[in-house]
């Protein structure tokens, strides 16, 4: 399982670590205590899974493309995932006492994706089925930014 990263990569991985874990949080904590931003941040997260203008894939960066004839071609991040980050940073910041980490069903999921990573083992390429696991278990940002909502 080799993974040969290019230098855009690199670029795109310190976007995606700022978008998520600088941007994201500070974002979260300013519209912390404003409801309309939040629901704006939410209508934006809705509006971006949906395939916002044009298509999902558009709507994001991913590291390591390929070209595949699966439904996943790298290790791709949405922009509705950053939008969610920030929706549970405000939610966490707002209001503690009422954030759940684990909305209902959240282990059921997980346990389910686990289940589904034993696919790895017949894979003609690994590094493909990671792809696609990648991409369910973020899965769960949506859903926590939409229970803690």
């Amino acid at each position: 399982m080799e993974l040969n990263l290019q230098p855009l990569d690199f670029k795109k991985a310190q976007i995606l670590f700022t978008a998520y874990c600088i941007v994201g949080p500070m974002l979260g904590f300013l519209i912390r205590k404003q409801r309309l931003l939040q629901r704006l941040a939410f209508l934006g997260m809705c509006f971006l899974i949906t395939s916002g203008f044009f298509h999902a894939q558009e709507w994001g960066l991913t590291i390591h493309p390929i070209l595949y004839r699966g439904h996943c071609r790298g290790f791709h991040f949405y922009w509705a995932e950053a939008a969610a980050v920030v929706l549970i940073f405000a939610h966490m910041f707002g209001n503690w006492k009422q954030f759940r980490f684990f909305p209902p069903g959240f282990w059921l999921y997980i346990l389910y994706c686990c289940a589904c990573l034993l696919s790895i083992v017949n894979a003609p390429v690994p590094l493909h089925a990671l792809y696609a696991a990648w991409k369910a278990f973020k899965v769960v940002l949506i859903f926590m930014a939409a229970y803690n909502f």
